[in-house]
């Protein structure tokens, strides 16, 4: 048993050894609780640094699209330098993440493209200075589980350099390897270094080139647009000298002769009344040209819409001038069918085809339907109107074809709609064709390629 001094004299020396003072104990724990909070403090700090520095170079790596990447002559050529520098079996260019490390060229043969990153050599050399040599790696408590020096191809000794950005971060390794103990001269070691060094330059040059042929693209796109914004002009201008003018040329003429005493009165008769239809036919042809713009100004591509709800809009708005004529209309459409059409182009398409199909159709029935083929969709107008002749619905939609028929109810229109319907159409990368029976009906089928279909967007509460 220990006397009350024993006591004193232990609880002196473990108070001392703690540079705490008997007397001022309170004052002195509460220092120490103040101290270590510090400690703890600093090292979450370092801890946030760290792990932050960790994210920005595994950003890093992403950005530069080179890992799960194919092999490639230029870095293979690297490795192959790399081996017959350092006289080895082996060498390898690494590339390391939050996981695994992956490999991307290699002389030697190692069983696995890639590996836990904390069993693999390159967890190690990321974090080095400059270089990780390891002489015997069974005996470097370090690579204990690592499957490549107690299993295939059995390392022993390993060198490692950091592949390092311009920025300083170490996105991978260039290492060589063998299954017998090596010791790099200093000179091997600077070669290696070099080799890093131009291996890591490689890469970064990737993401220039990378940038390079995106920009490539997007110049390339911008330039289709343009041609397509080009030709669209060129027919726009075309349409208009040619079938807006030249009914104006017509009436105009027709009043210069008037004015001048060229006409009789009943020469003057017969000719003026045809102007109103003239008027009409110009009013119409204006409208499908405003139309046209209109829809192709905001490009005949876009996000995606539901191919029922804009053809059923369409159909509508035309309900009562079919039911004028008698005529009933029936719509059937998937109603989960989406395309990255625009919308406006969409409805200019079928509202064009509808119209036309109501013109020529009385006490009769129009019917649009969809079938997927094998690469589009085939939409179809039908109709039981008067139909036509072989070889008139083989030119329908030709450009050379100008002259409009009039509907069954005398109704007037300038064939344009039809025209630039097909160039609409043409434009999506799709097809447009007639056919028809004399007396009985016409069917227009319009083929929308299948990469313009696309997923119905999700839902929403």
């Amino acid at each position: 048993m220990r006397s009350r001094e024993d006591k004193t004299i232990h609880t002196h020396i473990l108070t001392k050894s703690c540079t705490v003072q008997p007397t001022t104990d309170l004052v002195s724990f509460e220092t120490l609780h103040e101290s270590l909070q510090d400690i703890f403090t600093m090292s979450e700090s370092r801890y946030h640094e760290v792990d932050l520095e960790e994210k920005l170079r595994i950003d890093e790596l992403l950005s530069l699209n080179i890992a799960f990447t194919k092999s490639e002559e230029t870095f293979d050529d690297l490795v192959k330098l790399a081996s017959r520098i350092c006289q080895t079996r082996m060498a390898f260019i690494t590339l390391v993440d939050d996981a695994k490390r992956y490999l991307k060229a290699q002389v030697g043969s190692l069983p696995d493209v890639e590996c836990p990153r904390d069993a693999s050599f390159s967890h190690h050399v990321i974090q080095a200075a400059e270089a990780l040599l390891v002489p015997d790696a069974r005996v470097d408590f370090r690579f204990q589980k690592n499957p490549h020096v107690f299993g295939e191809p059995f390392i022993v000794f390993y060198a490692g350099i950091p592949l390092r950005t311009s920025s300083g971060r170490s996105i991978g390794s260039i290492s060589v390897a063998d299954i017998q103990s090596h010791v790099l001269d200093e000179e091997q070691v600077c070669s290696l270094k070099v080799l890093a060094k131009h291996t890591s330059r490689l890469i970064e040059s990737r993401k220039i080139s990378n940038r390079i042929t995106d920009l490539n693209k997007l110049l390339w796109e911008k330039n289709q647009e343009i041609q397509s914004r080009a030709r669209f002009n060129q027919k726009l201008i075309s349409i208009i000298s040619h079938d807006v003018l030249t009914p104006f040329r017509s009436l105009e003429q027709a009043f210069d002769m008037k004015e001048e005493g060229d006409l009789s009165e009943e020469d003057w008769k017969d000719i003026s009344s045809s102007f109103p239809s003239t008027i009409s036919r110009c009013r119409i042809l204006l409208e499908n040209l405003l139309d046209w713009a209109a829809s192709f100004g905001k490009g005949v591509t876009t996000d995606s819409v539901n191919v029922l709800s804009v053809i059923s809009k369409e159909v509508s708005f035309l309900m009562a001038s079919a039911a004028a004529k008698g005529n009933s209309i029936t719509v059937s459409i998937p109603e989960n069918l989406y395309m990255n059409v625009n919308a406006h182009v969409l409805a200019f398409i079928f509202r064009n085809l509808v119209t036309n199909a109501i013109k020529f159709t009385s006490e009769g029935f129009i019917t649009l339907s969809c079938l997927q083929r094998d690469c589009f969709y085939e939409f179809k107008v039908e109709d039981t109107g008067v139909g036509m002749p072989d070889l008139v619905a083989l030119k329908l939609f030709s450009p050379s074809t100008r002259k409009s028929n009039r509907g069954t109810c005398n109704e007037l229109g300038s064939g344009m709609g039809l025209r630039l319907v097909h160039s609409t159409v043409t434009e999506l990368g799709g097809d447009i064709k007639a056919t028809s029976d004399l007396g009985k009906g016409t069917c227009v089928s319009v083929s929308l390629p299948l990469h313009l279909v696309a997923a119905a967007p999700p839902a929403t509460e």
